[in-house]
């Protein structure tokens, strides 16, 4: 009986060990060696065509490669500080009068030496000037497509390529072709997306490691490493190899798309490969290793300046929101609860970022704006997004993916972005997005051919149409970035509404307190008053019927003052000030001198000065310059440059003060009012 041959599961080639192919391209040789005893241990097959003959097993490196060679090496090994920045010397001669460049890197307790002949006359700084004219054509970019399109032209004119394309990595895994400069009649895959199993997920992590990959010719026959001690060594590991083989089901996929020779530049931001710029050729073609370096720097650059010009957009999108979000929340009330006072405002809310909807969550109640489910749909929603979203901003294109009921309202709502309004679960603002079927172009069809023991490329890069359903346009980094700042502003917004409303209601009852205290203490002193009127007008007059005229006049005026302190009304500072002092002026002498500009009061203003100058004037009768007929209090404000009021009230002269009064209601009241009402100072001193 004849066993079946297994079939290959379709994550075989995320499992084969590209880091250990144990060969490498024929375009150059390699050696390694201990790199504390310097004794060669392995050495490609090729060896001698670089050198002049293969090394004996235990040989010195010393040894096998001259001393001055030696010494040039172990310099420019001092010079690496990590595997992905090798030491390299450039134009280097060796014993048989043979010229090389040569690479040298320590990874995983081996030292491996690369060898590849000198092809061209080799200019220190030839490179370097290229590179630097890049870069300054790459700076004049101001957004992402912008940059994308100068690399692309930048490094063709460097590799001289057929075609060069940045390689953009989606959410889901897939690539899409962003930018793309190509010579001639070059078939051109822009827009094209490439499905995730195109890029296995360990030749991912290498490209993270190892920012540029050349593959010379496919058509090569790749030369065996060998090992010189017998096979007593664990496998060589060549991550950070130039020269490393190429995994064969990689050769095939680039003879099925018609390449012969390709270079991959890695683009990193912020730790991760963000995509790649993948150069094809149709000829075989091996870049000289300074061309190669300046191109490595070239993406290195690249991928720094597209790092910052996303964090500018997003920041500059993240100051908008803020300033967006500072005015709503000083436009919202604070007479309603909050789902109240932000359910009117979600279309505002919905304008921060591309949506077809909004909708909030606060108290089990359902408040929406635009496309969005049915409200009887909302509650199941959101026990699914309290189970999967950890308190975070959740973001999907494919809501059915996410939550299944969701396919019933795929129309409506086939994306959402959920942004917690509380510490814990219960309350959201959810944006959606409406579906957005579309054909996706892709470069051949994305499945690929599962054949017996082992993965078989795609065979055919022709375009192949896709119809999409139950998906909406796909949330952006920056809109995840953008939610997750509306997420920061709404919690500072429920705090700050729980402040507001808890401050509003203290200064309520603070203000209330104040009254309650300032309408018996003005009893008190509406008592104290009369007393004093009395007993001064009784001194000034010798006749009762003068004595009565006179008091009556004083009462009334202290009348008018009450009552102007009660229902403040629009008027000029002197007017008042002429009112409340009034009662105070004797026949004979004025008492009291007021000067200053003319100053228009609004009611609140006029009320809270009709209470202060009121007290002051109490004051003045029962402790200051009007307690006796020989004081003098001298009233004057001016304005400043910065259009406030400067108010002086000055006494003196008075021998019926007995000396320094303790700080009393009237005082509190006239330290307490200046600041809290009018926003302004005060500041009382007694002078001998």
């Amino acid at each position: 009986m004849t066993t079946p041959q297994p079939i290959a599961s379709l994550d075989s080639c995320d499992r084969e060990p590209i880091h250990i192919p144990g060969h490498i391209q024929p375009f150059g040789s390699l050696i390694a060696c201990d790199p504390e005893s310097w004794l060669i241990s392995h050495a490609s097959r090729n060896i001698a065509g670089s050198v002049g003959t293969p090394p004996q097993s235990g040989q010195h490196l010393r040894d096998f490669i001259g001393s001055e060679a030696f010494h040039a090496l172990m310099n420019a090994l001092a010079s690496s500080r990590i595997p992905s920045l090798p030491g390299r010397i450039f134009n280097l001669g060796l014993p048989d009068n043979s010229r090389v460049n040569l690479a040298i890197h320590v990874y995983d307790g081996r030292a491996i030496i690369e060898f590849e002949p000198v092809t061209s006359i080799y200019q220190d700084t030839a490179p370097l000037f290229l590179v630097r004219s890049m870069l300054s054509r790459m700076q004049q970019a101001h957004s992402v497509a912008d940059i994308c399109t100068i690399a692309v032209d930048q490094l063709r004119t460097l590799i001289e390529f057929d075609r060069v394309m940045v390689y953009r990595f989606l959410d889901d895994g897939s690539g899409s072709v962003v930018a793309e400069s190509r010579f001639g009649d070059t078939d051109s895959f822009l827009n094209h997306h490439y499905p995730a199993s195109d890029i296995p997920q360990q030749a991912r992590a290498l490209y993270v490691k190892n920012w540029i990959r050349l593959i010379a010719d496919v058509d090569a026959e790749p030369i065996p490493v060998m090992e010189l001690g017998g096979g007593r060594s664990k496998p060589l590991d060549m991550t950070f190899s130039g020269l490393r083989s190429v995994s064969p089901i990689h050769i095939e996929y680039l003879k099925n798309m018609g390449v012969a020779a390709s270079l991959s530049v890695s683009i990193v931001v912020g730790g991760t490969l963000w995509g790649l710029i993948a150069c094809h050729h149709s000829a075989p073609r091996v870049i000289p290793p300074d061309i190669r370096v300046a191109a490595e720097f070239f993406g290195q650059a690249f991928s720094l300046q597209l790092q910052t010009l996303a964090r500018a957009d997003a920041a500059e999108m993240l100051r908008q929101a803020r300033v967006s979000l500072d005015r709503l929340v000083s436009e919202l009330p604070l007479d309603v609860g909050l789902g109240a006072s932000l359910g009117p405002r979600l279309g505002d809310l919905a304008a921060f970022l591309p949506c077809d909807g909004a909708g909030l969550w606060i108290d089990e109640t359902w408040r929406h704006w635009g496309s969005c489910p049915p409200p009887d749909a909302i509650a199941s929603l959101v026990e699914t997004l309290n189970a999967v979203s950890g308190g975070e901003v959740l973001s999907s294109h494919e809501l059915a993916a996410v939550h299944p009921p969701a396919h019933q309202f795929a129309a409506e709502a086939s994306g959402i972005l959920a942004v917690p309004l509380s510490r814990g679960p219960g309350s959201y603002l959810l944006l959606f997005r409406c579906e957005l079927p579309r054909t996706i172009e892709w470069a051949g069809n994305p499945h690929k051919e599962v054949a017996a023991l082992r993965i078989s490329p795609r065979k055919s890069f022709d375009l192949w149409s896709e119809e999409v359903k139950g998906q909406s346009l796909p949330w952006e980094p920056h809109d995840r970035l953008t939610g997750e700042a509306l997420r920061i502003a709404l919690l500072e917004i429920v705090l700050k509404y729980s402040e507001l409303i808890s401050s509003a209601r203290a200064k309520a009852e603070a203000q209330q307190r104040l009254y309650t205290t300032e309408f018996a203490h003005r009893v008190k002193n509406a008592l104290a008053l009369v007393t004093a009127l009395v007993a001064q007008s009784k001194e000034r007059h010798v006749t009762l019927a003068g004595f009565a005229t006179d008091l009556e006049g004083r009462i009334r005026s202290i009348a008018t003052a009450h009552d102007l302190a009660g229902r403040a009304g629009r008027m000029t500072l002197r007017s008042l000030i002429e009112t409340e002092v009034a009662a105070f002026n004797g026949d004979e002498v004025e008492q009291v001198e007021i000067s200053g500009p003319e100053v228009w009061l609004g009611p609140a203003t006029a009320g809270v000065l009709s209470l202060v100058i009121h007290e002051m004037a109490t004051n003045a009768v029962k402790h200051g310059a009007l307690a006796g007929k020989d004081g003098r209090v001298r009233v004057m404000w001016r304005l400043d440059h910065s259009g406030s009021c400067i108010f002086e009230w000055r006494e003196r002269g008075s021998s019926a003060v007995k000396g320094r009064i303790g700080a009393g209601f009237g005082t509190l009241l006239i330290k307490r009012q200046i600041p809290y009402e009018l926003n302004g100072r005060s500041e009382i001193r007694f002078a001998p």
